[in-house]
């Protein structure tokens, strides 16, 4: 959908707005994710006792890192202190769990080394080596020439 005038702006956010107020209609809420991205989510209830992202995030290394939710490809990713976005642990646990959509593809992002708890998992360039632990999280990184 290319937006060309104002007009046109107004009626796509109007239909985005309405979207969101039907989610929130459906018993969803708006919430502050770490970092200040706001977006409308399952409400809290829902996942108590229950791990989760957004309501009740482990304790990973990554934990204090932003949160940003990805619309486009309905994912969640922490933000590292370089910049690079990486899957949220709690997120891809739930993505491949079966209880969310199997879609192994959804943990493939451009890594910078930073999702790893431990260096020991890259070689010394900082690349991912693909190991069995690194295909399975979806981690990818260009070998460079």
């Amino acid at each position: 959908m290319k937006i060309e005038t104002r007009e046109e702006f107004l009626k796509f956010f109007s239909f985005l707005s309405e979207a969101q107020e039907s989610k929130l209609e459906r018993g969803m809420e708006r919430v502050q994710l770490e970092g200040g991205q706001w977006m409308v989510a399952h409400a809290a209830h829902r996942c108590e006792g229950d791990v989760c992202c957004i309501h009740n995030p482990t304790d990973h290394h990554m934990r204090e890192w932003p949160q940003h939710w990805r619309d486009d490809a309905g994912k969640m990713e922490r933000i590292c202190p370089h910049g690079i976005g990486h899957p949220d642990p709690d997120d891809m646990t739930f993505q491949l769990s079966g209880i969310g959509v199997e879609k192994r593809w959804i943990g493939i992002h451009g890594c910078d080394g930073c999702c790893s708890p431990s260096k020991e998992d890259f070689c010394e360039c900082g690349h991912c080596d693909m190991t069995d632990q690194e295909l399975e999280r979806g981690c990818f990184v260009p070998k460079e020439d």
